[in-house]
């Protein structure tokens, strides 16, 4: 296999197969973003109050019970730690199938304690599919392009709010089976296995059971067998994630993610409520209220893909490293590249949280809370893409893990807002709320600055601790760069 070349698909196969994996994390995101409308009707439906009904929610991201821990918190690790080692499709099968059944059984119960309990199975299946995304996207695209793709991976589950069908809450998890059902046949006979540990840069074929079914009629002419030493498919281990919660550089990032989560899911939980207790607006409009922060979204998904991928470039070549080989090169600044991105986003994101909290704390007219709600969208998800294209390039072989690892943190921090986000703003009002969570994402900053400084020799320290080989092959490279440098002298 030709090292230089990192993957053997094109252009539109590539851009496809990115498509595929964000319908599939769109099923994910929906599972709990087309449930952020409905929060009120299904609590007045289920005789609870909307604090109560907004544990549907917390338990469907972190432990509740000790079924839960299993559940939500550790089924995400067992999928990205499975399809590291073993491949994707049989991760996304499995996925697949744990959702399909838990959304039917959701769309036939009528009880509170039924709705709880099967939100932590939907959350098992729902939970593999987002680190799952970021593994497909580490195997087929090289870090110069990773910016551009994280974005069509990104796009679609920015909508799942004002996507949520009208027909009733039952109607929700109907359509989440049904889409299921569908993307998952689509998948079993199309997606191919892209795991680089099995199939390298896409020219070997796979273990038999790793193939899509089409492929049992006619066979790719480019693929090969052999040219991997393949690993026998194991029990995933779900304490691999402390490899990078263990990390420095790791941790900063699982830190930055999760906060960013946590302030979009304050923002999204405590929406349904706010506008229909300040404006006295129906679900289905308040649903479209929702639009405000996914168009922010989405418009920024590209355009920031855009700024990731020619960060990159413009940082190779102000180091004069090649973009071919920048991804084996150690001397490669990525924290730089990646985080230069976050700095506007960061102050954009912190002046439309306290704009949002204040304009609903009069309340002002309605304008005034979306204008904000679309810059909140628009700055958090360009903090998040980044962060998300920078962790794929810190844990390339890893990368469902790692995205593992990332959700239970974020997923963590989700949670605890999501239980508190009411009450605190019955005690505090709107304006306060929000202004404490802008609050809160100044504490980021500080770690974002000494990543960038100190990160490079982290990952190096990181690199020779895993691999001894590496200290030496490093310290080739050194000499080599100070010979070239006194001979230009």
């Amino acid at each position: 296999m030709d090292d230089d070349v990192f993957s053997v698909y094109t252009r539109w196969q590539k851009r496809l197969m990115i498509v595929a994996v964000s319908l599939f994390a769109l099923l994910a995101t929906m599972a709990t973003s087309m449930y952020y409308p409905a929060l009120p009707t299904v609590a007045s439906d289920l005789g609870v109050t909307v604090t109560e009904i907004n544990l549907s929610v917390t338990t469907f991201m972190v432990k509740h019970t000790e079924i839960t821990k299993i559940l939500q918190g550790i089924a995400p690790t067992f999928v990205g730690s499975f399809s590291d080692a073993s491949g994707r499709r049989l991760a996304y099968i499995a996925c697949f199938a744990i959702f399909l059944v838990a959304n039917i059984a959701l769309a036939l119960q009528n009880t509170y304690a039924g709705l709880l309990a099967l939100r932590c199975v939907q959350s098992a299946g729902a939970g593999g599919m987002i680190p799952l995304a970021s593994g497909v996207i580490a195997d087929i695209v090289e870090p110069a392009e990773r910016g551009s793709y994280m974005a069509w991976a990104t796009v679609a589950p920015v909508f799942g709010p004002a996507l949520a069908p009208y027909l009733g809450w039952h109607s929700i998890f109907w359509f989440l089976a049904i889409a299921d059902l569908v993307l998952g046949l689509l998948f079993l006979f199309f997606f191919p296995e892209t795991n680089r540990k099995l199939v390298g840069n896409g020219s070997i074929l796979p273990p038999r059971l790793s193939r899509p079914l089409w492929s049992c009629f006619s066979q790719r002419g480019k693929q090969r067998e052999g040219g991997i030493d393949r690993k026998p498919t194991r029990f995933p281990n779900p304490f691999s994630i402390l490899k990078v919660a263990l990390d420095k550089e790791g941790a900063v990032v699982l830190a930055g993610n999760g906060l960013i989560n946590l302030l979009i899911a304050g923002v999204m939980t405590g929406l349904s409520q706010l506008m229909r207790s300040l404006y006295g607006l129906s679900q289905v409009q308040t649903s479209l209220c929702f639009l405000a922060f996914g168009v922010g979204s989405a418009i920024n998904t590209v355009i920031t893909g855009r700024l990731l991928d020619r960060a990159y470039r413009n940082t190779a070549a102000k180091h004069n490293i090649p973009l071919k080989t920048a991804r084996r090169d150690p001397n490669m600044p990525v924290e730089h590249a990646r985080l230069q991105v976050t700095w506007p986003h960061l102050a954009a994101a912190v002046a439309g949280l306290v704009g949002y909290g204040w304009t609903l704390n009069k309340p002002t007219h309605l304008a005034g809370p979306m204008v904000f709600l679309f810059v909140i969208g628009y700055a958090t998800t360009a903090v998040a893409q980044a962060l998300n294209a920078l962790m794929v390039d810190l844990f390339p072989q890893d990368a469902a893990t790692a995205s593992a690892a990332n959700n239970l943190v974020r997923c963590g921090l989700g949670a605890a807002i999501t239980a508190a986000i009411q009450p605190l703003t019955d005690a505090v009002h709107p304006g306060w709320t929000y202004t404490i969570c802008a609050a809160l994402l100044l504490f980021i900053i500080p770690f974002f600055l000494a990543l960038t400084r100190l990160g490079p020799g982290w990952r190096l320290s990181r690199a020779e601790r895993e691999n001894p080989e590496t200290k030496t092959a490093n310290s080739v490279v050194q000499v080599s760069q100070s010979m070239q440098g006194k001979a230009s002298d």
